[in-house]
């Protein structure tokens, strides 16, 4: 019996032998790895070194955004462990100490956490008052880090946001998507605007600090460091000056006005109201707050400019009446009466003028806005030819320029109505088109783009606002040359032709509120129907006539008629710009 207890005995006893040495193996064979790395990363710490992200000024120099110094704090999650039972009681006690909301810190440090090794962000945003109120309690924990980072702010507020954009705290579908380009929790990013076009030349590559630490964490020697890369400066085109008088001469009104340089595609100004301060997503904006924005009717985030699709009116005439010269359909002899109307079927399609223009040729035509007189040019022409030269005047596609979410318009064709609405295109839709109504959609940069390609003889350029990256002592990085998209369909004589008839519209005819300025315009009106309210006011427009430097368009929502709305805005801003860097002190400086 006691020899069958024995044999018993050293069976368990074998038995549990086996079973630690499989324990053995499991821990140093199987997860060797796993803790070495954390003995390792508790040795061993890795303290970022964030680089500063570059400035954008104007074309002048002026700072347009720059950083300011922002306070937090931040704890390394397995040091806190060691002095408190639970990272939950820290956060209440940090929350009573610092007047921030428990929940706060506790929404911070779930969407910033990364290694329990790594410092997490839990407070940012600090007063410099509050750190110095609190500096005492906080040295007595040797575990928190004051934070010293930076965060954007731009000086002008509304008057840029729909070119600079903003920055604010990286997403978590940001996070995901970006995480592998150095992106930690907390950080920001360029959310729209330059700021998101050029994130990657702006933001800089981060460095770091290789430290030994002991066991409570302090750091004991420096292993290795890695100085940041700051990133570049962006130099823009935009003109400072300019970007204000544009903004001041649109008053109240919604629309946009943008000014470009003919001769290689730069944007001297763009503005679109109404506007918003980017200064409060930098800071961050509750869901309150972003619902006001988004559901505010007069819609202040988007950005007319490049986004904003409405017909064209009259401004469409131009492109009729070039198709129609190159056509053969018109020469500017042409000649057509208008009685104040043009029936066609059993329809009249009126002229904006009662009564008529009477007998009108060519320059006329363009100069007074005449409907009959395009009507039977698109008539004669044809809906697809009209469409074709249309597209070719880059309408229907992006212009490219160096901002996001730009709208493409549209330029219906019969194939389309007949998919969309099951219907025939009716000869009514072709006298529609000619004038810039119908299913014809644009946008303002389009109708700046193609008038810029009217002033310097035929040469669409690709918008841009950027003009160069320069890094921290001044050299430059990357000049942004100009870039030809393509060409007007046009020969040189046929536009010289529509430029006469543009020339007279400034002089005697819609747009003739320019004539007494001091500076020699060529431009078009328009006055685009708008089903749920007054016209859209159109111009666009170029100076000086015989060697052009700025084209402009205006864009005037539910403004009335293109000559009485949106040409005295044109021309507050061409004076401008002709009084300071033509005629007056800043001479030369304006190209």
């Amino acid at each position: 019996m006691r020899v069958n207890r024995l044999i018993t005995l050293i069976f368990v006893y074998i038995f549990l032998f086996f079973i630690l040495l499989a324990r053995l193996w499991y821990i140093q064979v199987l997860m060797e790895e796993r803790y070495k790395t954390a003995a390792q990363e508790n040795r061993i710490r890795l303290v970022r070194v964030k680089a500063l992200r570059g400035m954008i000024y104007d074309r002048a120099g002026s700072v347009l955004a720059f950083n300011l110094p922002s306070y937090g704090i931040s704890f390394i999650p397995a040091l806190v462990k060691g002095n408190y039972s639970s990272i939950e009681d820290f956060l209440k006690e940090l929350s009573q100490e610092l007047k921030v909301p428990y929940e706060e810190l506790c929404k911070n440090y779930k969407r910033r956490f990364y290694s329990n090794y790594w410092s997490v962000l839990v407070v940012d945003n600090m007063p410099l008052v509050q750190v110095i109120d609190v500096r005492e309690w906080l040295m007595s924990k040797d575990f928190l880090n004051l934070e010293v980072d930076t965060r954007r702010l731009y000086p002008w507020g509304e008057l840029f946001s729909h070119v600079i954009g903003y920055t604010a705290e990286i997403s978590e579908r940001e996070l995901k998507l970006y995480g592998s380009r150095g992106y930690r929790g907390g950080d920001h990013i360029g959310k729209m605007g330059l700021e998101s076009v050029y994130e990657e030349y702006l933001k800089g590559i981060d460095g770091y600090r290789e430290v030994e630490v002991d066991a409570l964490g302090k750091e004991m020697s420096l292993i290795k460091e890695v100085p940041p890369e700051n990133g570049f400066n962006l130099m823009l085109n935009i003109d400072k000056h300019l970007q204000k008088v544009a903004y001041d001469a649109l008053g109240d009104n919604k629309g946009c006005i943008i000014v470009m340089d003919p001769r290689d595609g730069s944007i001297l100004a763009l503005v679109s109201k109404p506007s918003f301060d980017p200064n409060r997503f930098v800071w961050g904006v509750d869901s309150s707050e972003w619902k006001e924005l988004i559901d505010d009717p007069d819609r202040p985030m988007f950005n007319r400019a490049i986004q904003a699709e409405l017909p064209p009116g009259s401004l469409f005439k131009i492109i009729v009446a070039l198709s129609s010269l190159s056509e053969g359909v018109a020469s500017p002899q042409r000649r057509a009466l208008c009685t104040g109307s043009l029936k066609v079927g059993d329809r009249d399609f009126k002229c904006w003028k009662e009564g008529g223009h009477g007998v009108v040729e060519l320059y006329q035509a363009i100069a007074q806005s005449c409907n009959v007189y395009f009507y039977t040019l698109g008539r004669e022409l044809g809906a697809e030819k009209i469409v074709s030269y249309a597209n070719r005047c880059g309408l229907g596609v992006e212009t490219g320029i160096d901002l996001l979410s730009e709208s493409k318009g549209f330029i219906p064709t019969p194939e389309w109505k007949k998919k969309r609405f099951k219907e025939p295109w009716y000869p009514g839709d072709t006298i529609n088109l000619s004038i810039g109504q119908s299913y014809l959609l644009v946008t303002p940069i389009q109708m700046l783009s193609f008038v810029s390609a009217i002033a310097n003889g035929g040469t669409l350029y690709r918008p841009r606002i950027a003009r160069a990256l320069v890094d921290d002592s001044g050299n430059i990085i990357e000049r942004f040359s100009p870039e030809p998209y393509g060409e007007l369909p046009f020969s040189k004589q046929v536009m010289e032709h529509v430029r006469k008839g543009m020339r007279l519209a400034v002089s005697e005819g819609t747009a003739k509120l320019l004539s007494d300025g001091i500076i020699k315009a060529a431009g078009k009106t328009g006055s685009a129907q708008n089903p749920r309210g007054k016209e859209h006011a159109w111009f666009i427009g170029f100076a000086p006539y015989d060697d052009p430097r700025v084209a402009i368009v205006v864009l005037v929502e539910e403004g009335g008629t293109g000559g009485v709305a949106a040409v005295p805005v044109a021309k507050k801003v061409l004076e401008f710009f002709f009084g300071r860097y033509v005629y007056g002190s800043g001479k030369g400086q304006g190209s």
